[in-house]
C-alpha cells in the first residue's frame, strides 16, 4: 500500500509498504483523510515531538472506513466510519491506534450523522483545545482571555473560550489572521508585533487589571513574556504552542511570585497517567451541533502524492489548516 514516511529530518518519502494486520480487539482502517497537524511540521523539522523512530509515520488526525473487524469487536461494524488513533494516518489503511495498540470503544470512536470526515479530523486538536481552556486555564464565564497567536489550534481555543462565555482578545502580528479571528469569535484584536502594545491594550479593556488567563498558542518564547506582564494577579498563563526542545527565554520571577501567577503547559488531553479521553465526545457533539464551525478552518485539500506541497502550504503559513485525501479522490485539489 501507498504511504508517506518520515525517514529523518527533512525527509518524507512516499513509499510502498505492507498492508497492515491487525489483532482480535482491532479494526482495520481504509483510510480516507488526514489533516496536517503542526506537530507535524515540527516532527519534519527537527525530529522532536513524539517521533518514536524512523522511518515514522506522522499522521494522527485522520479518519477511516472500517473494511475489516477483529474477533473479539463488538462495538464497530464493517462500513462505520471511525475516528482514527495513532501515528498511522498517511497510509492507505491502518488498524485502529496505529503503533499504540488498543481495544476498540465503539461509543468514543464511530463518527456520527451530521460530521462530515473532514470535520471529525478536527476532535481530537479540538478536544486539546477544550482541555486547555477547561482544565489547564481554568477559563469560566465572564472572565477575559488573551490568546496569543491566531492558527487554527489558536481559533480553536477562540470557539472553545466563547462557548464557554469568556470575553476572548486575540494578539496576532499577521493583519490577515487577525480579522480572520474577529470571525471566529474574537471580541477583541490586537497587533501582536509589540509586547508594550498588547498589555496595555489588555490593561484598556480590564480597567487596569489584566486577563484572567493568558493561551500562548504559538512556540514563541516572547510570547510567554508578553503573557506574563499581560495577566492579572493570580491569573495563569496556559503554554500550548509547541516549542523546539532546547529553547529557552527569560521570565522575571518576581513578577510570578508576587502576582501569584500561574503557568502551565498544555498539549494533549490524553496525556497519561491523568487522559481525559471523554473530551473527544465533547469535540465531537461541539463539532455536530455546529457551535464550533471548525470546517471553516480549512484552506488546502490535496492528495496523498502531494503531501509535500500540504506541508510547504502549512510551514509557510499560506494555509491554515490542509487536509490529505488518502484513499478518496479529490476533484479540486490545492496547488
Amino acid at each position: 500500500m501507498k504511504a508517506a514516511l518520515l525517514y529523518g529530518i527533512g525527509d518524507l518519502r512516499l513509499v510502498d509498504i505492507p498492508k497492515p494486520e491487525y489483532g482480535p480487539d482491532e479494526v482495520l482502517t481504509k483510510v480516507t483523510v488526514c489533516a496536517v497537524c503542526p506537530t507535524d511540521i515540527r516532527k519534519y523539522r527537527v525530529g522532536n515531538g513524539g517521533v518514536l523512530q524512523f522511518p515514522f509515520n506522522m499522521g494522527h488526525e485522520w479518519v477511516g472506513e472500517v473494511v475489516e473487524v477483529g474477533a473479539n469487536v463488538k462495538d464497530v461494524q464493517i462500513g462505520d466510519r471511525i475516528l482514527g488513533g495513532g501515528y498511522a494516518g498517511y497510509a492507505e489503511y491502518a488498524p485502529l491506534g496505529g503503533h499504540a495498540l488498543r481495544p476498540v470503544k465503539g461509543e468514543k470512536l464511530v463518527i456520527p450523522e451530521g460530521v462530515s470526515d473532514e470535520e471529525a479530523t478536527f476532535v481530537e486538536p479540538l478536544a486539546d483545545a477544550i482541555h486547555s481552556i477547561t482544565d489547564q486555564a481554568k477559563v469560566k464565564i465572564g472572565d477575559t482571555v488573551l490568546i496569543l497567536g491566531a492558527g487554527q489550534l489558536a481559533l480553536q481555543h477562540v470557539m472553545v473560550a466563547k462557548a464557554v462565555g469568556a470575553t476572548v482578545i486575540v494578539s496576532e502580528p499577521i493583519k490577515e489572521r487577525r480579522e480572520l479571528a474577529l470571525q471566529f469569535g474574537a471580541d477583541y484584536i490586537v497587533d501582536g508585533s509589540s509586547t508594550d502594545e498588547v498589555v496595555a491594550f489588555v490593561h484598556s479593556l480590564t480597567d487596569g487589571q489584566g486577563a484572567d488567563s493568558a493561551i500562548v498558542s504559538i512556540g514563541s518564547p516572547e510570547a510567554s513574556v508578553t503573557a506574563l506582564a499581560a495577566v492579572r494577579s493570580r491569573g495563569r498563563i496556559v503554554l500550548f504552542g509547541g516549542y523546539d526542545r532546547g529553547v529557552h527565554t527569560t521570565l522575571d520571577l518576581n513578577i510570578i511570585h508576587y502576582k501569584e501567577i500561574e503557568m502551565t503547559g498544555s498539549y494533549w488531553v490524553g496525556v497519561p497517567p491523568y487522559g481525559n479521553p471523554d473530551l473527544y465526545g465533547v469535540a465531537m457533539k461541539l463539532i455536530q451541533n455546529g457551535t464550533v464551525p471548525v470546517g471553516k478552518l480549512i484552506t488546502h485539500r490535496y492528495v496523498l502524492d502531494d503531501i509535500h506541497d500540504a506541508f510547504d502550504a502549512i510551514r509557510t503559513k499560506t494555509g491554515m489548516k490542509a487536509i490529505i485525501y488518502v484513499n478518496e479522490e479529490l476533484k479540486n485539489p490545492s496547488k
